[in-house]
Order: C-alpha cells, then structure tokens, then sequence
C-alpha cells in the first residue's frame, strides 16, 4: 500500500516552462569560462551540466566556486518560469484527496527555494507538503536519487510503499535510483525531451489517474 506520495514541480504540478536551450547553454558557457572543457556537456541536460562539473571538482573550495556561479543562472531561469508557471488541472484537488487518506506528501524538485516557495504559496499548495525539498537541500540534484531518498528518511518510508509523479527522464532516473516506482505524467518536459527508451513504472495523462494507480478500487 502507498503511504507517501512524492512529487516533482514543474512540467507535473505547473506546467512546463523552463527555456531549457537556453538556460543550458548559459550553464555550459560559464563552465567554460572557468576552465571547463566544452566536450564535457555534451549531451548533458540542466542538472547533468552541474554534475559533471561537480564530479571534477578538485576540492571543495572548487565545487563552492562551481556552484557561486551556477547559481545565479538556476535561480535566473526558476524566476523567468515562475512569471509564466499556471497550475496543472486536478493538482488541488488531488492533493487534497491525499491529504484526506493520510497519504503522506513531499514536493522533491530541481526547482530552488525561492521560485518553489512563491509557486507553492501563488496556488495555494503548500499547506498540503509536509516536507520540501529544493535544490538547495541536496548535493545532487535529480537524476540523482538523494532528494528523494531524503524525503523517505524524513518519513521513515520504505521505497516500496511511495510513489513518485514526475514528467522527465530526469524524474524516473531519481525514482529508479532511489528505489521508488514513478508515474510519469504527460505533456511535461518529455514535450521537449523524450525518455530514450526508459520506461516508467506507469504512464498517466492526468493527475487524477494518480489515484487509481495508489488504490484503483478506491477512485
């Protein structure tokens, strides 16, 4: 039985709205200013960018001067996706439901604090998380698996017994990684991006089909 839901933001509560092209080129480019080799990025999404440079980093003192500058460029594009973000039809009131069968419920995003926080606050969702977990929060954003497994240790769940609802190849490999089942919605970053042939636990178009994959018989 699903007792945690975990949930991505944007591209699955709001919509997608991140000018991926273009905030990634600005990543690449201020890693090669600081001495990165181009040909590294290849191939390599938002968060991968950061990984990988990360990965290289020869101390700590380079992966605080590695993130001093990618920083900026992340909260940059959150708060160009925060002007246009609207809510995702059914989010409310799926949250909701949840809420009213003690299902416990986490937002486990990319996303950093400042832009999540006043998306949450704008439609009114955030009395419904128990926990938030940003970019800030992790060492590792997803495709990594700490932000969720973090969630899980927050709550004392078992990776069996959650879920995660996400939209990206970038969701179902931190679900994969942390051992936790995912629901891949629609229309989401995968309108941008597909999945390489990774596949989720299960498809869904709409949120409320969140419902029938925790309890069909219960709808």
């Amino acid at each position: 039985m699903i007792s945690t839901v975990l949930f991505d933001l944007e591209g699955t509560l709001v919509d997608f709205q991140w000018k991926l092209d273009e905030a990634e080129e600005a990543l690449r480019q201020a890693l090669v200013l600081f001495g990165f080799e181009q040909g590294l990025f290849t191939g390599a999404n938002y968060a991968e960018i950061r990984l990988r440079a990360l990965a290289r980093a020869a101390s700590p003192q380079v992966r605080e001067d590695i993130d001093r500058r990618l920083t900026p460029i992340y909260d940059q594009y959150d708060q160009d996706a925060l002007s246009r973000w609207s809510l995702r039809g059914g989010a409310f009131e799926l949250l909701q439901k949840l809420a009213a069968r003690g299902v416990r419920l986490a937002l486990v995003s990319n996303i950093g604090r400042r832009a999540g926080w006043a998306v949450l606050d704008k439609f009114a969702l955030r009395g419904w998380f128990q926990l938030v977990i940003a970019r800030e929060d992790v060492t590792q954003m997803k495709p990594s698996g700490e932000g969720i497994r973090k969630a899980l240790t927050h709550f004392g769940a078992k990776p069996e017994e959650s879920l995660m609802v996400g939209d990206s190849l970038t969701d179902l490999r931190a679900a994969h990684d942390a051992g936790v089942p995912i629901a891949l919605i629609s229309g989401g970053e995968t309108i941008y991006r597909d999945l390489g042939g990774e596949l989720p636990d299960y498809r869904i178009s709409s949120l409320s089909e969140v419902l029938d994959v925790l309890s069909p018989e219960k709808r």
